[in-house]
């Protein structure tokens, strides 16, 4: 058995392309362009340092209104009671009549009692002595 002889080759001629390459960039383009970052830089941190400021400002604005707000809160929930007896007849338990004067009749050393017995507090509290006019 006879093998074939091996065919010759021939060598097709090469050529090679260069890939696009940039050309270098110069020592003056770096330096323009690390400046131009550093002033952006410069300008954020003027832009945050200007925030913060504001921040303060708004958040002191904010203390000082829910002062206020807790300061008027506390005002209006505490009892307002008017230094003045109440005028006239009004009705106690199917009673009309000036109550303030009908705990005054009985004398000073009853009179804490009467008010306390009708609950006087309220509409008699010069008589009942909860406060001096």
């Amino acid at each position: 058995v006879s093998t074939p002889a091996p065919v010759a080759s021939t060598t097709a001629p090469v050529t090679s392309t260069l890939a696009p390459v940039p050309s270098p960039t110069t020592s003056c383009e770096i330096k323009g362009q690390i400046e131009n970052v550093e002033n952006r830089v410069s300008n954020m941190e003027s832009i945050v340092q200007n925030l913060e400021s504001r921040t303060e400002s708004i958040e002191s604005t904010l203390a000082a209104i829910l002062s206020i707000l807790q300061t008027s809160t506390q005002a209006t929930t505490s009892p307002v009671v008017s230094c003045a007896d109440r005028r006239g007849q009004w009705e106690i338990k199917g009673k009309l009549r000036n109550w303030c004067s009908w705990a005054k009749k009985a004398g000073n050393e009853y009179v804490a009692s009467r008010c306390a017995s009708k609950n006087l507090d309220d509409d008699c509290p010069v008589t009942c002595g909860i406060c001096t006019p």
